[in-house]
């Protein structure tokens, strides 16, 4: 990505972040066909009928996808994802991919991280993305399938490979689909039977080590960490980013993935708001100090 290309797109991310932090009405203000379309789906349409709908969003970083409303909504009404740590990543991301550099995604679901960092590592780069429920992975097929760049897996990443069971949830969280049938929650999710791999495997197969590694799957980050434990011991110069949960949402999973990485000598960091990165000693207190519920850590060997 050229750097005025680069710069437009922080631009535009700077832009996203006001009008999450605005009213409502700004918001309308800024698209009032659309966010009233959005509105009548996710508020009136959605509830009585159960459906998705397919639409077409306009990313930050001037790529249309395909999404499924309403797990899309953000996507569709601001051409991003907007939670803050999401928007911190996207940010990050722009600063630290380069062309020719790779990028592992690891959880794509539509593949909006996954279309981010194939513009940014160019036609000589390369995406490697990997999604296990096979109704994001249609789309994340449809959002890809013109980027040779990007090369996409419908399997999940786990401990061991073979089958594995997959829960998939409805729509509006398909998000949270995950190896992990989430206890606390009361919906019902649908059980499926999934390719699994380890991801170490994949990595060893790589000529050379990816930049970034994105891990987003829903409590099931120690398996993912598990499966790439010798991988990991190399110390590789490879960059790891892992969303973690704060402790009242149940993070055990994400604890104990924190545990091996600790342990194998990798340093959890926070993602500042201008992207730059600082060491994070004391995770759960800074999620306890900063009053979040999730955010994306970034892991470096030194």
């Amino acid at each position: 990505m050229k750097q005025e290309t680069k710069a437009r797109c922080v631009h535009n991310l700077k832009e996203i972040e006001r009008l999450v932090a605005a009213s409502k009405w700004r918001r309308l203000a800024k698209n009032p066909l659309r966010y009233l379309r959005a509105m009548w789906f996710s508020k009136i349409w959605y509830p009585l009928s159960g459906k998705g709908k397919l639409a077409t969003a306009s990313t930050f970083f001037g790529v249309s996808m395909q999404v499924l409303l309403p797990a899309g909504m953000d996507i569709y009404l601001l051409g991003a994802k907007t939670h803050l740590s999401e928007i911190r990543l996207a940010r990050w991301l722009i600063q630290q991919l380069l062309p020719s550099d790779a990028f592992v995604d690891v959880g794509a679901h539509y593949g909006f991280f996954s279309l981010l960092a194939a513009q940014l590592v160019g036609e000589n780069g390369q995406v490697y993305a990997f999604e296990a429920s096979a109704n994001n992975f249609e789309f994340l097929q449809q959002n890809t399938q013109a980027i040779p760049a990007v090369q996409i897996r419908h399997c999940a990443v786990s401990d061991q490979s073979g089958l594995a069971s997959f829960y998939e949830y409805p729509i509006l969280y398909s998000e949270y689909n995950s190896l992990e049938k989430a206890t606390s929650s009361q919906l019902t999710p649908r059980e499926i039977e999934v390719e699994s791999i380890c991801l170490g495997d994949f990595l060893n197969s790589l000529s050379t080590p990816p930049q970034i590694i994105k891990i987003d799957v829903e409590g099931a980050e120690h398996r993912v960490i598990a499966g790439m434990t010798d991988w990991l011991s190399r110390k590789s110069p490879t960059r790891l980013v892992m969303e973690y949960l704060a402790p009242e949402r149940g993070n055990e999973a994400h604890r104990q993935a924190l545990n091996q990485l600790s342990a194998l000598g990798w340093q959890a960091h926070i993602i500042l708001p201008d992207g730059q990165l600082e060491a994070c000693t004391e995770v759960e207190a800074y999620f306890k100090r900063e009053g979040v519920d999730s955010d994306n850590l970034v892991f470096m060997c030194p």
